[in-house]
Parts: C-alpha cells; sequence; structure tokens
C-alpha cells in the first residue's frame, strides 16, 4: 500500500485529498443551473488543485532518481486511461496523416479524458526541471521556466485581451508551459528549507492576495472579463501558498488519511468516468449531491483497487511456498 503512516508526509496527505475534491468540483460545472454564480466561484477557489499535484510531485522527487521514477509510476496508467476514454470504434480510422495527429494530440490533451493531460505534463515537466537542474544549474532552470511559463500566459488567459485571438487551451496547460515552473518551485521547497522556515500566516497572506489577484485578472483588468480564468499570474501565488500552508503541517499523520491519500490518484484518474454517469442517470440531484457522490464513489473504488492488489500480491509467496512443498 505504499509508504508506512510512519514515513508519510500528514500536510501532503491532506493536500492531496483537498486538491483531488478540488479537482471534482472544477469538472462538475454541469450540474450547476446556467448562471450560477457558485459555479464560477468554485472553480475559482479550486484552481490551486492541479498546480499542488505538480508542487507535490517536484517536493518528493528532489532526493530521488526522479525521471525515471516518474515514467515508471505514470506511463502503464497513462496508457490505460487513454484508452479506457477514448478507444472507441470508428474512432481511429481514416486517412493516416490524421490519424497520427489524432493520436499525438490525444496523448498530449487526454482527449475525451481531458483531465489526464496533468500524466503528460507532469512527465514532461518534471523531464525539464531535472535535465535544466543537471545541466544548467538551478538560477538558469529558474529563468527558463519562469519565461516558459509566462509565455503559457500569453498563450492562454491575455491571448485574447493582447492579440485578439484565442488560442486552444493545450497550447498553455501543458507540460511545456505549465507543469515545470511549479514542479521547480517544489523541489526548491524541499531542497533549500529557509522557504518552508517562513511562518504560516505569511504563506496565508501569499494565498490570500493570490487568489485576490486571480479575481482581480479575471473580472477587472483592464475590463476584461475572462469567461473562465484557467491560470494567471494569481492563480500561481495562490497555488504556492495553499500548497506549502499544507506542507507545514507537520503532525502525525492517520492511517484513514494515508489510505485516502494514496487512493486520490486513482481516484483522480476514474472521476470523470464516475461524473458522467452521475450526470447521465441522476441529474435531478443537486450539484453538491452529485460532487459528493462523485468523491466518495472514486475514492472508494480506487482504495478498495489498492487493497486488492496489495491482497493478491500477499498470496503470491504463499502460493510459490506451497508450490515448492508440493514439488519437494
Amino acid at each position: 500500500m505504499g509508504q508506512t503512516t510512519v514515513n508519510r508526509h500528514a500536510g501532503a496527505d491532506l493536500l492531496r485529498l483537498v486538491a483531488f475534491c478540488a479537482v471534482v468540483c472544477i469538472h462538475a460545472y454541469g450540474a450547476f443551473p446556467e448562471g450560477d454564480p457558485m459555479r464560477d466561484i468554485l472553480r475559482d477557489l479550486s484552481r490551486f488543485a492541479v498546480p499542488s499535484f505538480f508542487i507535490l510531485a517536484g517536493f518528493f522527487s528532489a532526493t530521488n532518481a526522479p525521471v525515471r521514477k516518474l515514467w515508471q509510476r505514470i506511463a502503464w496508467p497513462l496508457l490505460f486511461w487513454l484508452a479506457f476514454y477514448n478507444v472507441r470504434p470508428g474512432a481511429y480510422v481514416g486517412d493516416p496523416v490524421v490519424l497520427v495527429e489524432r493520436v499525438l494530440l490525444v496523448a498530449w490533451t487526454g482527449g475525451a479524458g481531458y483531465h489526464l493531460w496533468y500524466l503528460p505534463a507532469l512527465l514532461v515537466g518534471g523531464s525539464i526541471v531535472f535535465a535544466g537542474l543537471s545541466s544548467m544549474g538551478f538560477a538558469a532552470t529558474a529563468v527558463l521556466t519562469t519565461v516558459l511559463h509566462a509565455t503559457g500566459m500569453l498563450l492562454g488567459v491575455y491571448s485574447a485581451l493582447l492579440t485578439g485571438e484565442v488560442f486552444p487551451i493545450y497550447w498553455m496547460r501543458s507540460g511545456l508551459f505549465f507543469a515545470p515552473l511549479f514542479f521547480l518551485i517544489g523541489v526548491s521547497l524541499k531542497r533549500d528549507p529557509r522557504w518552508m522556515q517562513l511562518s504560516t500566516r505569511w504563506w496565508l497572506l501569499v494565498s490570500l492576495l493570490g487568489l485576490v489577484l486571480h479575481l482581480v485578472e479575471k473580472y477587472r483588468l483592464r475590463g476584461a472579463s475572462f469567461s473562465d480564468n484557467e491560470y494567471s499570474i494569481g492563480t500561481l501565488f495562490w497555488a504556492v501558498g495553499v500548497g506549502v500552508v499544507f506542507l507545514r503541517i507537520s503532525r502525525p499523520t492517520s492511517p484513514i488519511l494515508s489510505a485516502l491519500a494514496q487512493a486520490s490518484f486513482g481516484a483522480y484518474l476514474v472521476h470523470v468516468f464516475i461524473l458522467r454517469r452521475v450526470e447521465d442517470y441522476f441529474p435531478h440531484w443537486t450539484p453538491y449531491t452529485q460532487i459528493i457522490v462523485v468523491i466518495v464513489v472514486s475514492l472508494g473504488l480506487a482504495t478498495a483497487y489498492r487493497y486488492g492488489l496489495t491482497w493478491a500480491q500477499s498470496q503470491r509467496p504463499r502460493k510459490q511456498k506451497s508450490l515448492r512443498k508440493s514439488e519437494a
């Protein structure tokens, strides 16, 4: 079942769980009636979630053999869930060039499993960061990731304001532009303890100011009104502040929190499927009921899978021992 509760970080476990619930709130916008202000409020308040996942990945990869372990953990889940959400009869037939383009786009964005963009983004962003750290050092890597992030914002949330054009969201929200800076921040928080020594009050102020700036950018910046502010300058400080506040929690974790946190990755992968079923079959439920059901069912399935896999693996030595005895 992964790490024991003794070796796990309580603040990180809590952040994983809260961030997963926030992701469900972002994706459940279809459950709200058109014009309901709570839909946008929940989405804005939840925008710290995916950046927090990248920060956590960098934080816990900072002292390991990072890129190889990332690939080992993510490659097979990515392939399976890409196929699960996207493979259907007739989806990949026709002109070979168009087919290759479609496959590459699905692999980059997640396709119908739109939340899966996080996995290739994590692989690409982590690879950029550690390649930069090993070849250029921290300062140059920090400049590179900042420039990439700024470029992504110019192509993303600021594009309509600055150029009058709206580019596809995956241009910005990707492993090339979006993930590297958050991943590097996570690495820096782990390697340089001075950041973690700043008071929780200070980081709460950072997160609050970031949230305010995020909302200003969305609703008031130069009179512009962005329909959905994915990620902007304010989001950066909002997410980093929230992440550090949780990472500063040093209390012992509980077995229940540990189990749920370890299941949050699997719950993230399956939650869009559960969300679609709930929206299709129970549209009369309130948005909050739908959100709670999706969170509970997704975490329940992922937890059951983890315990089932652990039990199956524990049976292998017993079967091998009994086989040896029968052969003797």
